[in-house]
């Protein structure tokens, strides 16, 4: 019997021995079990957290999906007005090089009209050359007519006198003696 009890002894040692341990690993996995719930714990908040952001994500996503929709919508109006321009644009070149042509005829017609007005300005000069002379010979000529009609009006003065005088002679009767001293019954 004692070696009953011994090997009682024994398993109960053993027992005890596997108890302890078990006990040992059962507070071990209580342990682990506590903070694998704690963990899941955390988990479980930044799984709601991450949940929200997600939500928010999702709004925010919406809303970029709206405004592409929205913006893929304004392209063929933005390809239409940027058609429009470059026609306007097209336009505005050709529009551009016509005044650019009408630019060099104008400075032609310029160059033209200078030259013409040189050739105008020298022939002004020429004239007003010629007026000084025609002036002067004006000026001349008057004198001279001035001068022959101061001779003209002496003449004149002079037949006055002399016809004058020949009507007082005759009417005297003696012409015979005047005459003669002025030399006009001469022949």
């Amino acid at each position: 019997m004692e070696q009953k009890t011994n090997v009682v002894a024994e398993k109960d040692e053993e027992i005890e021995m596997v108890k302890k341990t078990c006990r040992g690993t059962i507070n071990l996995l209580k342990n682990q079990l506590e903070a694998a719930e704690q963990e899941i714990s955390k988990l479980i908040l930044i799984k709601k957290e991450l949940e929200g952001e997600i939500m928010l994500l999702q709004g925010d996503l919406d809303e970029a999906e709206a405004t592409v929709n929205e913006l893929n919508n304004e392209i063929p109006r933005q390809q239409d007005i940027l058609e429009q321009l470059n026609v306007s644009l097209g336009e505005a070149s050709a529009r551009c090089d016509a005044l650019q042509d009408a630019l060099i005829r104008a400075d032609l017609k310029c160059g033209q009209l200078s030259s013409r007005n040189e050739e105008l300005e020298d022939q002004v000069k020429q004239g007003e050359t010629q007026k000084r002379l025609t002036d002067q010979d004006n000026i001349d000529l008057h004198n001279k007519i001035a001068e022959q009609t101061a001779k003209g009006e002496g003449l004149l003065d002079t037949i006055a006198k002399v016809e004058a005088q020949m009507e007082v002679q005759s009417a005297d009767g003696g012409n015979g003696g005047r005459q003669e001293q002025l030399g006009v019954g001469e022949t």
